[in-house]
């Protein structure tokens, strides 16, 4: 009788841990493809481009395959997009990766708590951030469940209204890390959070708000948008189970002062840990046009990659490529696709390959609705470079 597989494949990160493996049939590669592309989308969804480079020991037999896969490995042009919406479309539903922990007394608390603070102590400054949330029974002054997630996907849940109980202090060591100036405290309407601590004597800082950095960075128009709002905008199409709204509200209101929490309960929070990591990640890849990306009349050459946007740099219009500048009023030419602008109410110049204007005050909706069959979506406009940014 044949062997249902005959080997394994495995690959590695740069870490030496173990990314991926399958049982295969056989030595060929045709069968992998498809799982592959798939841990590609992996690591964009955890906010990562994607392999940089792949070292195997049948380079001449296999690079046409890996090229395929996922794109050349040298290419110097490879953007780092907006929304790497192409990523991430074909992906249903992303679980947590590991199984949130969940401690109901200081001693397995205090282990946590160390568990945490090696993990942050080998980080980079920049990514020495925890992200907190919390769940309480409707009513109650104090949080009942502190979740702690971090950049790796871990998700540790401290059970206050247990730890604590009959007036109990909360544990020093968890009290330190959650007051250290060192490390960031990242969360999606953190302010409901900051206030239910400050019922365990615990002040909350420094604090990073999800709203905020994605209203600067012209993904919101609010500065409190709700998680699923952030997820479905940076991930289109991707849901999170345990977030669904079908599954939200009953579990989202029930009694989190139980103690030991249902399978349902623990499941919720810990994709209450999980995505706000998963958006913050992909947010520290979008540009913040106030500070970031300014580009001065000399500084400007044709072929440069730029975003477009409008005065006030609230909104995004597009992504677009400069073809020309003009000698007066700091005005260039810019490439853009009207299929992919971001936003489609935006009035913009149609111009000539001379530079002059072919249409003026068009919006970009009109521009598209109008467009031919055959023909291309694919226009020049005129942009004020103020508001352009290096893409």
């Amino acid at each position: 009788r044949g062997k249902p597989f005959t080997a394994i494949y495995c690959i590695l990160n740069e870490y030496s841990q173990v990314a991926a493996w399958w049982l295969t049939t056989g030595t060929g590669m045709n069968e992998l493809e498809e799982p592959l592309r798939k841990l590609r989308q992996r690591y964009n969804l955890h906010g990562f481009d994607g392999p940089l480079s792949c070292t195997t020991d049948r380079c001449c037999q296999e690079r046409a395959f890996w090229n395929r896969v996922l794109g050349p490995m040298n290419d110097d042009d490879a953007e780092n997009t907006h929304l790497l919406t192409g990523d991430t479309d074909e992906i249903k539903v992303v679980d947590p990766p590991y199984h949130a922990r969940c401690a109901y007394d200081t001693d397995v608390a205090g282990a946590f708590v160390g568990e945490i603070s090696r993990v942050l102590r080998d980080e980079p400054i920049e990514r020495q951030v925890i992200f907190v949330d919390g769940e309480w029974l409707i009513g109650n002054s104090k949080m009942d469940v502190l979740i702690v997630g971090l950049m790796n996907g871990h998700v540790y849940l401290f059970h206050l209204a247990q730890i604590c109980r009959r007036g109990a202090p909360i544990p020093l060591a968890l009290k330190s890390l959650l007051e250290d100036i060192n490390v960031k405290k990242v969360g999606n309407r953190i302010f409901h959070d900051v206030k239910k601590l400050e019922g365990w004597g615990v002040k909350l800082y420094p604090v990073v708000e999800l709203g905020h950095l994605a209203n600067d960075r012209c993904l919101s128009p609010t500065r409190a948008p709700s998680l699923a709002y952030l997820i479905d905008k940076l991930y289109p199409g991707v849901t999170i189970e345990g977030k669904a709204v079908s599954s939200e509200s009953s579990v989202r209101t029930s009694n989190w002062n139980l103690s030991p929490l249902t399978q349902e309960q623990i499941h919720y929070a810990n994709c209450d840990g999980y995505a706000p990591a998963v958006v913050y990640k992909r947010m520290m890849q979008i540009m913040n046009p106030k500070e970031e990306g300014k580009i001065s009349q000399n500084e400007v050459t044709i072929g440069m990659k730029v975003i477009l946007y409008l005065p006030g740099l609230k909104n995004r219009v597009a992504e677009g490529v400069i073809q020309g500048m003009h000698s007066t009023n700091n005005i260039v030419t810019v490439e853009i696709d009207l299929k992919h602008a971001d936003c489609k109410s935006a009035i913009v110049h149609t111009v000539d390959d001379d530079g002059s204007i072919e249409e003026e005050g068009r919006s970009i909706t009109s521009l598209y609705s109008n467009l031919g069959e055959d023909e291309s979506s694919v226009v020049k406009i005129s942009w004020k470079l103020v508001y352009c940014r290096r893409r």
